[in-house]
Formats: C-alpha cells, structure tokens, sequence
C-alpha cells in the first residue's frame, strides 16, 4: 500500500470563499488550483456558507480544501468539522475526495489531519457518519483506529453507521 500523501489544509474563511469565485484568484490566494474542480468547488463553498449560517459554528470549526504539497498544488477534495465540540468534547468530522483523485489516499489524509486538529484543539473523541455498508469511506476509518460504535439518525441518509475513537495527535 502506497503511503497517506501530505496535503495542507486551506479553510474555507471569507476571503477563501470571496476568491473561490475566480479559479485565478483562487490560485493566487492559495497557491494552489482548483483544475476542472472549480463549479464543485463553488457547491462546496455555498454548502459550508449555508452550514455556517444555520449552525453558527466557529470558523475553526469549519471546513477546507485540502490541497497536495507538490510542485503542482492542486485541490483533491474537502474536509470539515461538521460543528464544534460538545460539552462533553465530541467532534464529527466529514471528508468528500473529488472524483477524480479517489483511491489515492487522499480520504485518509483528510480523516487523519482533521483527527490531529481535533487532538491539538482539546477534542476528546472524534466521531464520522457513514452509510450501513463496507465502503471506502468505512475503510478509511478502519485504517485510522475508529471503530464502529452503533447507528445514529442522519436527517439526509437515514439510519447510518456511527464510528469513534479518541482524539490523539498520533492518527
């Protein structure tokens, strides 16, 4: 198995979600490129704008692109905190790999940053959400340590896996 790649996290903040409008301004904001990706990359960013304002949650606590760190950066998918921790230190996290890069390890390194984020910010446990089957994503958190905690009720896909594991900076 090839190793996780590296990538660098770019939060979707105003000036992010001002300059995602223009694949040139984007590029020049974050050093990176968005290449066919830029319309999804727009349905992203109005989805994380909507999440905010019905949410309120923390831009810390928010959402990012997440980037490869090679000569040529490009954007390879999203990830985010679906909100900030509860009382009690729980976190959900949630990551989408653009079509085109799936199966290259870029969902694990998304998981695994998001994890660290959490750890270093005082998360307790991190929680993900997937569909009641074996699928890539539920491999990818195999892969991190999570396991399989029960169901949980999802307001889009219903029933659905719930996964765990404590926040530690070692994902």
């Amino acid at each position: 198995m090839p190793p996780t790649p590296t990538l660098r996290l770019l939060p979707i903040d105003a000036a992010l979600v001002r300059a995602v409008a223009d694949p040139d301004d984007f590029e020049r904001l974050t050093g990176a490129t968005l290449g066919g990706n830029a319309s999804l990359a727009r349905e992203v960013v109005a989805q994380h704008v909507a999440h905010r304002a019905r949410t309120a949650a923390p831009e810390e606590w928010g959402a990012f692109f997440a980037s490869t760190t090679d000569e040529a950066p490009g954007v390879v998918g999203t990830c985010a905190f679906v909100g900030p921790p509860s009382a009690s230190g729980e976190v959900e996290i949630a990551y989408f790999t653009f079509p085109e890069f799936e199966g290259r390890g870029y969902g694990t390194a998304m998981a695994r940053a998001l994890v660290r984020r959490a750890a270093d910010a005082g998360a307790r446990l991190v929680y993900a959400h997937t569909l009641r089957e074996i699928n890539a994503s539920t491999r990818i958190l195999t892969t991190l340590g999570f396991r399989q905690a029960g169901t949980a009720e999802d307001h889009e896909a219903g029933t659905v896996w719930r996964w765990e594991r404590e926040a530690r900076a070692d994902a």
